[in-house]
């Protein structure tokens, strides 16, 4: 449970993050991932679409993309 704990606190630590700087493709990333962790696959795809749309040449990005879609099958 503790752990959950942590990856929401996190998620919503990359929300305010986003909040200050929606062009960083980072923020996104990392609260993909957050959200990941949550089982929260829906949420995660979006935030990698997002990194897509800012930074298409990171890979990092479809990465997180298929990780959520993988989640979700």
């Amino acid at each position: 449970m503790e752990g959950k704990r942590k990856f929401k606190e996190a998620a919503q630590h990359y929300t305010q993050a986003i909040d200050l700087d929606g062009q960083n493709h980072i923020y996104w990333s990392n609260r993909s991932m957050a959200y990941l962790r949550l089982g929260e696959n829906q949420k995660a795809l979006e935030d990698a679409d997002r990194v897509i749309s800012i930074n298409a040449v990171w890979p990092k990005g479809y990465f997180r993309r298929g990780s959520a879609l993988f989640g979700m099958s």
